[in-house]
């Protein structure tokens, strides 16, 4: 939807497949301005030219470029001001729970390979002959880590719920 200045409004759900597809045709755009460098033409000794491939301006292309560079700051501008501005929860914008969420998945695949590890009891032998046993026992609750790991889980899952219904709901001008 256009606003009286011509400016898109949109939410910021939308504007993130809008960066994407700005950042998907800008990729395509510099591949095309690379294929269209030269001109390659065979001059025949009559002074006849022929064009071997069939190019597009390259200032055109350029310009294009230069076009949607511009579109893509300013949107990313616009999307980062509001993920700085809008409040997911109360007290959290979404910048912040974008943030938490980084961490609290990271402490939580930490904490889930740590989960994996198991106490042991194993015999050895050293160059002696005499025997003993190598025993690792763990140095956590397993109970309590799952606990720990699902109290985790809950707070990504009210995290990406908050942030998901604020993409949907507030809307940015670009």
């Amino acid at each position: 939807m256009r606003n009286k200045k011509g400016g898109i409004f949109t939410n910021l759900n939308e504007a993130r497949l809008l960066l994407d597809r700005y950042n998907n045709d800008l990729a395509t755009l510099y591949s095309e301005l690379k294929n269209n460098v030269v001109i390659q033409k065979i001059k025949e000794l009559n002074g006849t030219e022929e064009v071997l491939s069939n190019t597009k301006s390259f200032v055109e292309i350029y310009t294009k470029i230069v076009e949607l560079i511009n579109n893509i700051n300013k949107l990313s501008s616009e999307i980062n001001k509001a993920n700085n501005e809008i409040e997911c929860m109360p007290g959290v914008t979404i910048q912040n729970a974008l943030s938490s969420l980084k961490s609290l998945r990271t402490l939580r695949s930490n904490l889930s390979a740590i989960y994996t590890c198991n106490s042991f009891k194993q015999r050895k032998s050293d160059v002696n002959g005499s025997s003993y046993y190598l025993i690792q026992e763990l140095n956590f609750d397993k109970e309590w880590l799952q606990k720990e790991i699902n109290r985790i889980s809950e707070e990504i899952d009210k995290y990406e719920a908050a942030i998901l219904k604020a993409n949907n709901e507030a809307q940015i001008e670009f």
